[in-house]
C-alpha cells in the first residue's frame, strides 16, 4: 500500500496539470454578430486546447443549397494550425466534418477569447453573409482549397 501512494506522488509531479480551457460557443446562420449575441460559455474537453472563431460555407444536400455559417467554439491544435473546419454546423443536416467550400477562422489560447469577431472581412471573394452563397465563389474557393490539399499531401508521410 506504502508503495501505491509512493507512485501516486511521483506521477502527481510527473503528469502536468492540465486545466480545461473556457470558450464562447454559439451557430448562426445569419452573421458572427448574431452568433456572438446569443453565445454562450462552454467548458472545453480536455483534448482541446484553443478558442476558435469559424465562418464556414457548406454544399448542404438536403435542401441542396450552400449555406454559409457563423461559429465559435473549441478547438484542437490541428484543427488550428490547418485551418480544418471541422465540426461545423451542417454535421447536423448529414454533410462530412472534412466537407466545406470556404473556410476562415481564428484560433487563440486564453479562457474566453478573442473576445471581438475576428472572422470577419469586406474580401469579395468571402462568402456572403445569410444563408446562400454564390456558386463563382465556391468553384474558385474550392479549386484553391483543392490545390492546397494536393500540395500538403505531397509532404505527407
Amino acid at each position: 500500500m506504502a508503495m501505491f501512494f509512493l507512485w501516486m506522488g511521483v506521477m502527481s509531479f510527473a503528469l502536468p496539470l492540465v486545466t480545461p480551457l473556457d470558450c464562447f460557443t454559439c451557430v448562426s446562420m445569419r452573421s458572427m454578430q448574431d452568433c456572438v449575441d446569443f453565445q454562450k460559455e462552454t467548458r472545453c474537453l480536455r483534448e482541446t486546447d484553443q478558442c476558435r472563431n469559424m465562418t464556414v460555407q457548406v454544399y448542404v444536400s438536403m435542401i441542396r443549397q450552400n449555406v454559409t455559417g457563423y461559429q465559435r467554439g473549441c478547438a484542437t491544435h490541428a484543427q488550428c494550425l490547418f485551418k480544418r473546419c471541422s465540426g461545423h454546423f451542417a454535421e447536423k443536416y448529414g454533410e462530412k466534418s472534412s466537407t466545406y467550400n470556404f473556410c476562415r477562422m481564428s484560433c487563440c489560447q486564453e479562457n474566453l477569447c478573442p473576445q471581438i469577431n475576428s472572422t470577419s472581412s469586406t474580401d469579395s471573394n468571402d462568402p456572403v453573409m445569410g444563408a446562400r452563397g454564390n456558386a463563382s465563389r465556391i468553384t474558385h474557393h474550392g479549386s484553391v482549397f483543392a490545390a492546397a490539399v494536393l500540395f500538403l499531401s505531397a509532404f505527407s508521410v
